[in-house]
């Protein structure tokens, strides 16, 4: 005979245990894309030794959408109907002006500069979710708009490197976060049409397809 609520205290902790174990391989994925982002610039730099910037956002792009495809594909899921895919191709699109925004920033100005523009992406699409989905920003978040664009301010004003090479390249870092929010905001719009990996596949060989 069992002990009153054993049963129960087992069948909570189970859960729990399931929680836990999805927050650490949250956790090591988080860790992984933070590795692999941050040495994003670097070889960028080093392919455009021979590379233009726009013959290294295709290769990038049309190499992830054909694995990120193919894994779906794998998986049994299917590709979207014909009616979908001016949509994609349109998200594509913005797609493709972030990463090549992105990387032909790096070919004017420093890693840091171009990095710490692109992070003001959250800014923007807050900005955008608030003129096209009508979500207004809570005070937080214009508590963080405010202390992002204070904080480029500063590391722009303040930077003795600053000349015409730099400011073309925190511009097209401007656009690149732009277009990133934009990214994201059509990517709220179309949840649930397909997949996340075919979505994404999709978008990803359309954007390496507009270079």
């Amino acid at each position: 005979m069992s002990e009153p609520g054993k049963g129960a205290v087992l069948q909570s902790a189970t859960p729990d245990a399931g929680v836990w174990s999805g927050a650490r391989r949250g956790y090591v994925f988080a860790i992984l894309a933070v590795i692999f982002f941050s040495t994003s610039p670097i070889l960028i730099r080093w392919a455009a030794e021979t590379l233009s910037p726009g013959e290294i956002a295709a290769g990038r792009l049309l190499l992830a959408g054909g694995v990120v495809l193919a894994i779906a594909l794998g998986r049994g899921e299917r590709l979207p109907p014909a009616r979908r895919w001016p949509v994609l191709a349109l998200i594509g699109l913005v797609a493709a002006a972030h990463f090549g925004f992105y990387i032909a920033s790096l070919n004017f100005t420093t890693i840091a500069h171009s990095l710490s523009i692109i992070y003001t992406a959250p800014v923007f699409a807050a900005l955008f979710s608030w003129w096209l989905l009508r979500e207004a920003p809570r005070p937080r978040q214009w508590l963080g708009i405010a202390l992002a664009v204070s904080g480029v301010a500063i590391m722009a004003g303040f930077d003795a490197r600053l000349g015409d090479a730099m400011l073309i390249g925190d511009a097209l870092a401007l656009g690149s976060a732009v277009t990133f929010a934009l990214y994201s905001i059509a990517g709220r719009r179309q949840r649930g049409h397909e997949s996340l990996l075919v979505y994404a596949g999709m978008v990803y060989l359309c954007a390496g397809l507009w270079f």
